[in-house]
């Protein structure tokens, strides 16, 4: 059967629908674009998008936002807007998936998707011409791919924003991202689905000028994160102080047995006897998950240092088995991590 075509709206028709979009909402006509643009200046569709944006703002308390919710994300590359479009003039929106299950929250995801969207659809080019997806697969395992991720970041365009999604382009699919692009059918709506690619670097160059595309995907583009931070924090007025502030608060839950306040002076634990007796909790509970030996059985806190001393094959089967240990507790996973953070933290370098 052939598709089923809708005629273009006329420019009177897509005044009418703005107008009366603003006029339901007691809303600017600027605003009310925003939610018909993408929904092709249908007033019942997009009525429908800006309920659902504005339960979205209510439940994740999204009244307010900056780049202080985007500042780690931008710095560390796991979501980003490069501010350079695809081919087809729709902006791109950067996910490094890897970066961004080790370090952020579902919530945090959310307020971040949320400022990104709210910078590129004041773009009137962008409310017509959407924003393209794009993930960086490469490297990537089945333990270590969340597709709730992946699911939460497309449905938050589809359903929740007022932001088409062009193109999901998958950069440097293993051969395994298949069965879950099939598994994602059950939950994506179909047009979503056709727009799902599986890319090389030579498919990339096909949807993105070389020109705008990040160097990580095989572009020429080097996305300068602390110049947009820069920028941003100019824009709204951010004191550089905030931010400095949200890097100490994302590091602070990690390390909190290093960094807690200070008791008194007679009571102080030395790092080292800190260190081992936390090393020993941590062994203590994996080996309720495996017979004898566990990952970190000789690992030991060299006395001199007061770092985390690893033998070579221990630190490979650490490394084999993080995702795993991750998965079986929140509490295993906030001690793994916290382990992991020290081995880099000063004075507790690992040897």
């Amino acid at each position: 059967m052939g598709r089923c075509f809708t005629m273009e709206k006329t420019e009177a028709e897509k005044e009418e629908c703005v107008s009366r979009l603003a006029e339901q909402n007691s809303i600017p006509r600027e605003e009310a674009r925003r939610f018909c643009a993408p929904k092709k200046y249908e007033l019942e569709r997009a009525q429908q998008l800006y309920e659902n944006y504005k339960n979205l703002v209510q439940t994740h308390s999204l009244a307010s936002v900056s780049i202080k919710d985007a500042f780690l994300s931008v710095r560390k590359k796991s979501i980003y807007i490069p501010e350079r479009t695809d081919r087809n003039g729709a902006a791109l929106l950067v996910v490094d998936p890897l970066r961004c299950t080790e370090k952020i929250l579902l919530e945090r995801i959310v307020r971040i998707l949320f400022y990104f969207g709210e910078i590129l659809t004041k773009d009137c080019a962008v409310q017509e011409k959407g924003v393209t997806l794009v993930f960086n697969m490469d490297g990537m395992t089945p333990c270590s791919f969340s597709f709730s991720l992946v699911r939460k970041i497309t449905s938050f365009f589809q359903e929740s924003f007022p932001a088409k999604v062009k193109n999901i382009l998958f950069h440097r699919p293993p051969c395994w991202l298949s069965f879950f692009t099939k598994l994602a059918r059950l939950f994506m709506k179909q047009k979503a689905c056709e727009r799902i690619k599986l890319c090389s670097d030579m498919d990339m160059v096909t949807f993105v000028d070389l020109r705008n595309l990040p160097v990580e995907f095989g572009g020429e583009l080097d996305f300068d994160a602390f110049g947009f931070i820069s920028r941003r924090s100019q824009l709204e007025k951010i004191p550089a102080g905030a931010l400095m502030m949200e890097t100490r608060e994302e590091r602070q839950p990690h390390v909190s047995f290093v960094l807690a306040e200070e008791p008194e002076k007679d009571s102080v634990p030395s790092p080292h006897s800190v260190l081992e007796d936390e090393l020993e909790k941590i062994n203590k509970e994996l080996r309720e998950n495996y017979q004898g030996e566990t990952p970190l059985s000789d690992a030991k806190i060299d006395s001199q240092s007061d770092s985390l001393v690893l033998s070579e094959d221990t630190a490979e089967a650490f490394g084999m088995t993080r995702e795993k240990i991750k998965e079986k507790t929140e509490t295993m996973k906030q001690k793994i991590e916290a382990l992991e953070t020290l081995r880099t933290f000063e004075p507790f370098q690992a040897v």
